[in-house]
């Protein structure tokens, strides 16, 4: 039987293959490409076994991370759960009190978190209900073939994506929902077959499109007609894929298409 990193391996060549029409291969090798633009979890060790914890990525309106001296594990969570504080240590109490006594004793942040029954599920801070998660955060609910992702539910073989629900098939895709065989896509919806658009919805094979609806073979929020947007679609695509053959990385991306001004040192 093969294991979760050679099923998640052959998912991502063929995806690869499917968005970018050349394959690649050695999904970690492509990592801090694949997490550049998502928040990713990172290992501690618990407070109580002294085991390897996956914790939440930093929170964002904070910009840093957990206190890790209070980490612990699913596994651990019976262990602190319980107070030794009795109603009367209340009475009088001022609010640093309660805070230092009272409540720091049992304040922890659970990392490792799992949810409902899940399979193959490895450097993740939550995950559950799904098959094949693999570096994330907030992987759940029907759910597999997942990776260098976060905020990621009830879809399939997505990689480096963000808070993209109900979507399929996708690498680098954000803040979207149902979405399929897309390829640097941001503030999507319901839309298929599309590279590098932005804040749109109901598109079919599309390039460069912005603030667009319902269009179908498209560049630049103009239709093109199949012929047309396949030869521009050729030309994309040999450039990222050499790029990322290259040098395991490509510069260009959603966040910079309208500024990109060619290789980057």
């Amino acid at each position: 039987m093969a294991t979760m990193m050679e099923e998640l391996e052959h998912e991502f060549k063929s995806l690869t293959k499917l968005l970018l029409c050349q394959e690649l291969s050695d999904l970690d090798a492509y990592g801090k490409w694949l997490g550049k633009h998502v928040s990713l979890p990172h290992p501690v060790y618990s407070k109580i076994s002294k085991k390897e914890v996956w914790v939440n990525p930093p929170l964002s309106f904070r910009k840093m991370k957990f206190t890790t001296s209070r980490v612990i594990s699913m596994e651990d969570m019976n262990k602190v759960n319980v107070s030794l504080s009795k109603p009367e240590d209340f009475e009088g109490a001022t609010l640093k009190e309660i805070s230092e006594k009272l409540i720091k004793p049992v304040s922890y942040l659970c990392g490792d978190f799992r949810f409902r029954t899940y399979e193959n599920v490895d450097k993740c801070s939550g995950a559950g209900d799904g098959r094949n998660l693999y570096y994330g955060e907030d992987l759940y609910l029907k759910i597999k073939n997942c990776a260098y992702s976060n905020y990621t539910l009830y879809s399939e073989n997505m990689f480096g994506c963000h808070g993209v629900p109900r979507s399929k098939f996708c690498i680098h895709a954000y803040n979207s929902v149902n979405v399929t065989r897309c390829f640097e896509v941001d503030g999507r919806i319901n839309s298929s077959d599309s590279f590098f658009c932005h804040n749109s919805e109901s598109l079919s094979n599309c390039l460069f499109c912005f603030n667009a609806k319902s269009m179908r073979y498209a560049v630049a929020n103009v239709e093109v007609g199949p012929e047309k947007f396949a030869k521009v679609k050729k030309i994309l695509l040999d450039y990222v894929a050499s790029e990322l053959k290259a040098k395991k990385d490509c510069a260009l991306d959603i966040y910079n298409v309208g500024c990109y001004t060619g290789h980057r040192s």
